[in-house]
């Protein structure tokens, strides 16, 4: 038996059903081919994390980028900040020290069973860099900034459970105050 190539009906089906799968959107044309990336509107870095003042659990210290606290604030940032640009424009942030809310407090057992005490004097504390560009690359605003709310506790913030909330409000006050459209 002779085997031929696709064939009369069978083929044209084929063809038909490939062109629509590279006709839908996000669906390559080709397979095999890299697919062109969208570049995310937000980068959040983090410049030396092994070397932030309490960022790092205890466990993680030797491995910053496995860090949960580091992946939260990252995945949360890059989504809050995005709402806050105007189409086409990039935000970096780049993190160069992190000092969440709360600390471990001396003299409590090291291990497994590390609780971060959040108390007022253990306030939120962040030392980044951003840069804002236009859609076509040209600097709209660039700085430096040190971020700090030693009022932490008293804001009238939900309560919830949420992990980093604080260290979150810390950040958000901050997009707001720098990101928002003057009155």
């Amino acid at each position: 038996m002779k085997l031929r190539p696709f064939a009369g009906l069978g083929a044209a089906f084929y063809l038909v059903t490939l062109a629509s799968f590279a006709a839908e959107p996000g669906v390559p044309a080709t397979a095999g081919t890299a697919t062109v990336q969208t570049s995310v509107p937000v980068n959040v870095l983090f410049h030396e994390p092994e070397k932030f003042t309490d960022v790092n659990e205890r466990q993680f210290k030797s491995a910053p980028d496995k860090n949960q606290n580091l992946k939260e604030l990252k995945g949360w940032l890059e989504k809050q900040a995005a709402k806050s640009l105007q189409p086409g424009q990039q935000l970096q942030i780049t993190f160069n020290d992190i000092d969440l809310a709360g600390d471990f407090e001396p003299g409590r057992a090291v291990g497994a069973n590390d609780v971060r005490i959040v108390k007022d004097i253990y306030s939120p504390r962040m030392k980044l860099h951003f840069r804002l560009a236009a859609a076509d690359g040209a600097v709209i605003n660039e700085g430096v900034r040190e971020l700090r709310d030693m009022g932490f506790m008293m804001k009238s913030r939900s309560m919830s459970s949420e992990s980093l909330r604080f260290d979150k409000n810390l950040l958000e006050d901050w997009l707001k105050k720098e990101f928002s459209p003057a009155s």
